[in-house]
């Protein structure tokens, strides 16, 4: 699960980073 959760945060991250 935490895992999940460290690769959500990374996906937020990187869309945060594109937008």
């Amino acid at each position: 699960n935490f895992r999940k959760i460290n690769y959500k945060a990374e996906e937020v991250l990187f869309f945060s980073d594109r937008k």
